[in-house]
């Protein structure tokens, strides 16, 4: 057998999260349209149920009237007739219901099925190698527990941004219209990535609505990159749960490169609240651009970030609140975590290109 180049590696890592995020989250896979489809028409099929359960509640009620009384016999028998349709349009919706709920765990069977076939097979195919590169010291460790290797086997490489994360000029103009473009209508706390369960924005998006209401009405909380409808419509539920108002919350959707490197030049704050990581590229994206950074205390991103006091706990929501706060009310923290995490930046970029 041979080494594996550190892009291969990086290449199976990346996929082997990306199966785990489909076996875990398989509404958003690759049939995520057909799916959305059949939840589509069960919500639909549940609303035709209710409507209809509700119009055999209102005629039961009314022959039940009719019948202590002396009315014709014809009206009473015309609303008889309506509740049996009534009951039969009920029975046909429920029939459809069970139908509509099986295709979709049939779904969620046969993706599930498909991605954990595929995974064993990646698992297999490293099983065939006699070196490993890791991009974190935690995804090191993590390898030679899950995979059994031996400590010699696997190599720590990290790894680096590209150039054009760095610290810009914006014009105002240029500014103005990327807020514009991204209805940005105040300074905003910014997160950028995927939206998966292990990126823990329900708990992100609860410490922010715990911040004072003088925080919550000065700043925005920004996801910025392509999201799945599903995905934003469940956070923003989970934000009206939560009590943001309209446009405390902000979705960009798709941003190019250059509206990236923009973002992280004029936000506030950078949060990256996930619990895993292989090595969390945003934040150091971030940093090398001089926002402000904090991030969980978990997985690989203490390496990344490198301050213990810019560290939270991910499960807490209190305790990513009281370091947003910290972060958004002390200048002088806020100016030293710039400066210090950009310097840890500059050491992982150049122990990597030293490699």
């Amino acid at each position: 057998s041979s080494d594996v180049c550190s892009s291969d590696l990086q290449e199976i890592e990346v996929k082997l999260i990306e199966s785990q995020e489909r076996f875990y989250s398989i509404i958003y896979s690759r049939n995520k349209f057909e799916i959305d489809r059949i939840r589509v028409s069960l919500d639909k099929t549940e609303e035709s149920y209710r409507s209809a359960f509700k119009e055999l509640e209102e005629v039961q009620a009314k022959l039940s009237d009719l019948a202590r009384g002396s009315t014709r016999q014809e009206v009473f028998n015309e609303l008889q007739a309506k509740h049996s349709e009534a009951t039969r349009n009920l029975n046909e919706l429920e029939k459809q219901a069970v139908i509509l709920e099986g295709q979709l765990k049939t779904e969620y069977s046969q993706r599930g099925e498909q991605s954990v076939g595929w995974l064993t097979g990646k698992i297999d195919d490293l099983k065939k190698a006699s070196r490993f590169l890791a991009i974190s010291e935690f995804s090191r460790n993590e390898g030679i527990d899950k995979l059994r290797l031996e400590e010699t086997q696997v190599i720590n490489v990290s790894t680096a941004t590209e150039p054009l994360f760095q610290p810009v000029n914006i014009a105002r103009g240029a500014a103005d219209q990327l807020r514009e473009k991204f209805n940005i209508t105040r300074p905003y706390v910014l997160y950028t990535g995927g939206a998966d369960e292990r990126k823990n924005l329900p708990r992100l998006i609860q410490a922010f609505a715990a911040l004072p209401s003088e925080l919550r009405q000065k700043y925005q909380l920004l996801f910025a990159g392509k999201m799945p409808e599903g995905n934003i419509a469940e956070l923003e539920r989970n934000a009206k749960r939560a009590g943001l108002k309209s446009g405390e919350l902000c979705f960009t959707g798709y941003v190019s490169d250059e509206e990236l490197v923009q973002l992280y030049n004029l936000c506030e704050l950078y949060v990256f609240p996930s619990w895993h990581e292989g090595f969390g590229l945003p934040a150091l994206e971030a940093m090398a651009c001089g926002a402000p950074v904090i991030g969980s205390n978990a997985s690989s991103l203490p390496e990344v970030i490198g301050l213990d006091d810019a560290l939270f706990d991910p499960m807490d929501v209190e305790s990513i609140r009281n370091r947003m706060h910290q972060a958004l009310t002390d200048l002088s923290f806020r100016d030293r975590k710039s400066t210090r995490l950009n310097s840890s930046h500059q050491i992982i970029s150049y122990a990597v290109f030293c490699l």
